[in-house]
């Protein structure tokens, strides 16, 4: 092992500096600490009040969302109409975006459709809307489909 050699006396005026900042330091961190502890009780009473409103608007949201979603449940629910035939002669006017929406659920609606005069309807309507409007040619005013 290598030999060190006798210990360097260090002078008293040093010892007393180091002593004293380490001192300071503590008590520098103590007021700091107890500073933060004050700032941080405010914010945790503000945050509680925050806290009672959030809860209160959540649980009003929530009890809107199960009221939405119980109505909706009971829409799915109930048993489907058959939808009306129009008689020849009548005007059903309707734009491009009613008719995709009318394309897409005879398509949906397709397989569930038992009687075959219902099913020409539905094709009749199908290939008036595809001559139509070409599915995608942006048409926006109102026409006719009968």
């Amino acid at each position: 092992m290598a030999d060190l050699g006798a210990p360097v006396r260090v002078s008293p005026l040093i010892r007393f500096g180091r002593w004293s900042f380490l001192v300071v330091g503590v008590a520098y961190g103590a007021y700091h600490q107890q500073r933060l502890a004050k700032r941080e009780v405010g914010i945790r009473e503000i945050e509680a009040q925050q806290k009672v409103i959030r809860d209160a608007k959540l649980a009003e949201e929530k009890k809107r969302n199960q009221e939405a979603e119980a109505k909706a449940i009971a829409e799915l629910s109930m048993p489907t109409k058959k939808p009306r035939q129009a008689t020849n002669g009548t005007k059903i006017t309707l734009n491009a975006t009613q008719l995709y929406a009318v394309l897409d659920a005879m398509e949906q609606d397709e397989e569930q459709v038992p009687d075959i005069r219902e099913q020409m309807f539905h094709n009749t309507v199908r290939e008036h809307i595809v001559s139509t409007t070409g599915r995608g040619g942006g048409y926006k005013s109102g026409f006719f489909l009968f």
